[in-house]
């Protein structure tokens, strides 16, 4: 996880507290880290402890605080220099919403380690938008609730209320540690899915830098590849296929 993140915390104690309570919260988490970098990365687990220390000290639902951090979050990745990017995303909210995805890519440059949420717009009507969110961290959707609540504000001049219609959480099967795959290979697994003609896995494929060797030409070291894409079950190959472009 980026410092950018918690820094948006940070900025959520300045703006609505003091800066004695953000150093408890710092104390009360047993957080030894007293100056976070934006680009740096921490550990996954050192924001949730400080939202969970925040509500603690503030006396405030963890929700609470993350949805007005999500709001304060806007104005801050603004005076970041971000504003001008996100206001070119989309002339309309649909169009924001599904450009979100190819915001994270192009920022991958920055944040090469980046592990953004997908968005997708299921569909549109007169009264709102159901959108899809898809992240690998759980306990962020009020944080992106007040975000995006803001950002339609700012942007577009609308004022957005969101509603969670459901929740899936999945889990891994197994832990496909390499000190611990060995257990499972007697183990039988069945791939399953919701059945539809219009299913589609959007994901990034990887390749890690190979390492130079005195006995290898430099030209000949991979620089690494990623491809993002997607994978679609042919019928007539009664195969999946990957179709992708570099990154």
């Amino acid at each position: 996880m980026y410092g950018l993140l918690i820094e948006g915390l940070q900025n959520y104690f300045l703006e609505r507290h003091s800066i004695e309570l953000w150093e408890k919260v710092l104390t009360t988490s047993a957080c030894q880290i007293k100056q976070f970098e934006m680009r740096r990365v921490y550990d996954e687990g050192l924001l949730p402890k400080l939202y969970a220390a925040a509500s603690r000290v503030l006396n405030i639902p963890e929700e609470d605080i993350k949805h007005e951090t999500g709001r304060l979050f806007v104005a801050f990745v603004a005076g970041k220099g971000y504003q001008n990017l996100l206001s070119v995303l989309g002339r309309e909210l649909r169009d924001f919403l599904n450009g979100l995805d190819n915001l994270h890519e192009f920022l991958r440059d920055t944040f090469p380690k980046i592990r953004p949420p997908s968005f997708f717009c299921v569909n549109e009507s007169g009264s709102g938008i159901t959108i899809e969110y898809r992240s690998q961290r759980q306990g962020f959707v009020p944080f992106f609730i007040g975000w995006m609540e803001e950002m339609s504000k700012v942007i577009y001049n609308t004022e957005m209320k969101i509603t969670v219609s459901s929740i899936c959480s999945i889990e891994a099967l197994i832990n496909l540690h390499k000190n611990l795959i060995m257990l499972h290979t007697n183990t039988i697994f069945e791939l399953i899915s919701v059945e539809s003609d219009k299913m589609l896995v959007l994901f990034i494929l990887g390749r890690k830098k190979l390492q130079r060797t005195d006995s290898q030409d430099e030209q000949t070291i991979s620089s690494g590849m990623k491809l993002r894409g997607q994978m679609k079950f042919m019928q007539e190959w009664d195969a999946l296929a990957f179709l992708g472009t570099p990154m």
